[in-house]
């Protein structure tokens, strides 16, 4: 780990021979206040947990490389409480224990899941990292990560994605760290007609437009614990998602 010029957080990973073999970039810009307090490999060293700290406040991401790249899977923020402790269960693989500074126990249990969307006319796959959500339309070209036929850039990190397949008009609803709720939409928009909150790149040979074009805040949100919510979809346009082993739609 290592700042570099003060404007960029880094870990880097090096090879026995000391030679360098990549790295991931946890923070960047002026000033940088947060540091790594924890890091944490799982069983099989495909998942980096890592806890970074800044004054009272506690920040849980966890990591995965493909191809060359890491990609931020999943981003907490612990507001007023420090996590403690910070192990992978060494019995069941992807089994996550926490113990913050105020007793509170946290188990998470993390699975892979390949989010792909077939349609008549398309065929989509949605790739994490952090506030970015690549999409690769399959349909047009077959694109390697990380690169992506359309990348989407949300103001908070990424948790999960539910998407609806209709033809017409595509929908996206996306999870934020924070609760919080970004809708998104494909068409054959022109960009001048976007609201504010926004940030699109796609290929100029594919003609539809991914973007958001709203957030719900997260005191509107109808998520309430994002640590006990699971499997979100969108079925005819309505948003179902189970969150303490309840099923819920909003």
């Amino acid at each position: 780990m290592r700042f570099n010029n003060g404007q960029k957080l880094t870990i880097s990973f090096l090879e026995k021979n000391d030679l360098k073999h990549g790295e991931l970039i946890l923070e960047t810009g002026e000033n940088i206040k947060k540091y790594v307090e924890h890091i944490a490999w799982n069983k099989d060293s495909t998942i980096l947990a890592l806890v970074l700290r800044q004054e009272n406040d506690s920040y849980l991401q966890l990591w995965s490389s493909s191809n060359y790249h890491w990609y931020l899977k999943q981003s907490f923020s612990f507001s007023s409480i420090n996590i403690q402790t910070l192990l992978w269960n060494i019995d069941i693989n992807n089994k996550l224990i926490c113990i913050t500074n105020n007793g509170q126990y946290h188990s998470m249990s993390w699975s892979w899941i390949s989010q792909v969307s077939y349609t008549n006319t398309r065929s989509l796959v949605f790739l994490i990292d952090g506030c970015h959500l690549f999409i690769s339309d399959f349909t047009h070209s077959s694109i390697p990560p990380s690169m992506s036929s359309y990348e989407i850039i949300c103001p908070l990190p990424i948790l999960a994605i539910a998407f609806d397949d209709d033809d017409d008009h595509y929908q996206l609803i996306l999870i934020l760290s924070d609760c919080s709720l970004a809708t998104c939409s494909s068409s054959s928009s022109s960009s001048s007609n976007l609201t504010n909150f926004r940030r699109i790149i796609h290929l100029s040979e594919i003609k539809s437009v991914h973007y958001v074009i709203s957030l719900i805040s997260s005191t509107e949100s109808s998520i309430k614990n994002i640590h006990n919510t699971t499997y979100y979809r969108l079925i005819n346009q309505e948003f179902y998602f189970i969150e303490n082993s309840h099923l819920y739609t909003g």
